[in-house]
């Protein structure tokens, strides 16, 4: 007999033997253990998934009614899976699977009958500080719109050759479009970045000598003023720019490089209030034909002040242009060569100023990276005229920190000369006053904003 603790002791024993011991059937007791599987299931919404032949290199299984499959008995190794039926396609065409000590599972497909499969093909658009939304996008067919985070997407799209561009019209983008062809696969990541048509220089605030003590009346008195940060156009606003926003072609000499011209100071203050809007930005200006008001704190586009204006022309200089001092002081039309240099005006040289506009950026700027800031066309600014025509710089009639004219007046008034003025008019601090309802071939505007 034995003892009560042999036995407890024997039944232990065999309690952990059975642990160490992996259960297995027949099979797996013959079978090598170098030897794995893989298997996978095709399914559809349209065909039936029964008998379709599944390769895995020399090897061929076929899928049962639900569509499942699978290979054992395999080697390790590197097997592309490959489903086969003449009159269907599938999603993915192939797998890669590597088999390396374990099975494998799950290698799914989607089948559908040939030539029925739609594709989809989405992106997304970025630009640095810039509003993505509501950007119409094309595959040359459809349309879609981005959302507020700038994606887009089409889908149930045919194999084919498709074309992605994009349209807004305050926007450029990179690249201009992206080919699509589609043949067995979704299309992600077509990426664009958009970039602003109209480029934004930013103007640090500062104090500077504004008007001139040695002209016309009406420059007069120079005097000490601070103006804040803001932005400014880096050119003045051209045609094509105004056409995208506004959808006409008022100038008189058309090029879509030149400077907009023949637009009032109404036109120009609706431009900017239609540009803000587009892009999501508060408008500066409420129109009235009788008391038109800027709001300054507003985030979207404006007119510059004359003090914004003659501080960005400028640009650090206290000589007649920012490339040096008037050299005549008689004559009405003459070269000057220091003026030849930053501007078109009125000369009379047929190689030069050729009586009309011309485009934007051709002649060297300032040193805030400011074109045309004279000459080309006269540029419509904020600041209402005073009422009297006496000196708008009177220092009783205004502040001399960010200054911005009477608060109301017929005239409003326009700086830096044109193609039409004499060298004399084409000046830092020359400025004149036209009715806003006025239009003419030597007049147009730049944009600005204000900075928080």
């Amino acid at each position: 007999m034995y003892s009560t603790h042999t036995i407890i002791s024997r039944v232990l024993l065999l309690v952990l033997m059975s642990l160490a011991v992996p259960a297995c059937d027949s099979s797996d007791r013959i079978r090598p253990i170098d030897m794995f599987s893989i298997s996978g299931k095709i399914t559809s919404s349209a065909v039936g998934v029964a008998n379709i032949v599944v390769s895995a290199g020399t090897r061929q299984e076929i899928t049962d009614v639900n569509g499942n499959y699978k290979f054992t008995d395999l080697p390790s190794g590197r097997y592309t899976i490959r489903p086969t039926e003449s009159d269907l396609e599938f999603t993915p065409d192939t797998l890669e699977v590597t088999l390396n000590g374990y099975n494998v599972k799950d290698q799914d497909f989607i089948a559908y009958k040939r030539g029925s499969r739609l594709f989809s093909v989405s992106g997304k658009i970025t630009g640095d500080g810039i509003d993505v939304s509501d950007i119409i996008v094309t595959d040359g067919i459809h349309f879609d719109t981005t959302d507020k985070l700038g994606y887009y997407g089409f889908s149930g799209l045919p194999k084919g050759m498709y074309t992605i561009k994009l349209k807004r019209s305050d926007l450029k983008f990179t690249p201009d479009s992206i080919p699509a062809s589609i043949v067995d696969r979704e299309l992600t990541n077509r990426d664009f970045t958009a970039h602003s048509i109209f480029e934004m220089v930013n103007i640090s605030g500062g104090t500077y000598v504004m008007g001139s003590d040695n002209n016309a009346t009406n420059e007069k008195p120079a005097h000490s003023v601070t103006v804040s940060s803001f932005q400014i156009g880096k050119y003045e606003l051209t045609q094509l720019q105004w056409y995208r926003i506004m959808g006409t072609k008022p100038s008189t000499f058309h090029n879509d490089n030149n400077p907009i011209e023949n637009v009032s100071w109404y036109d120009a203050v609706t431009f900017c209030n239609k540009l803000s809007k587009m892009q999501g930005l508060r408008p500066s200006y409420v129109i009235d034909k009788y008391n038109t008001t800027c709001d300054f704190t507003a985030d979207g586009y404006r007119l510059p002040t004359e003090a914004e204006w003659e501080y960005a022309c400028r640009a650090g200089t206290t000589t007649d242009r920012y490339s040096g001092n008037v050299s005549r002081s008689t004559g009405t039309y003459f070269k000057e060569p220091n003026l030849d240099t930053i501007a078109w005006y009125r000369d009379h040289d047929p190689t030069t100023s050729k009586d009309s506009a011309h485009p934007v950026g051709l002649k060297s700027p300032n040193t805030f990276g400011l074109y045309d800031m004279m000459g080309n066309v006269t540029e419509w600014c904020w600041d209402y005229w005073s009422a009297n025509n006496s000196s708008p710089y009177a220092v009783s009639a205004s502040p001399q920190i960010n200054p911005r004219g009477p608060s109301t007046a017929d005239n409003h008034a326009l700086r830096g000369g044109s193609w039409f003025d004499m060298p004399k008019e084409v000046r830092s601090a020359f400025h004149r006053q036209y009715d806003p309802a006025v239009t003419f071939s030597g007049v147009g505007f730049r944009i600005s904003r204000s900075l928080p």
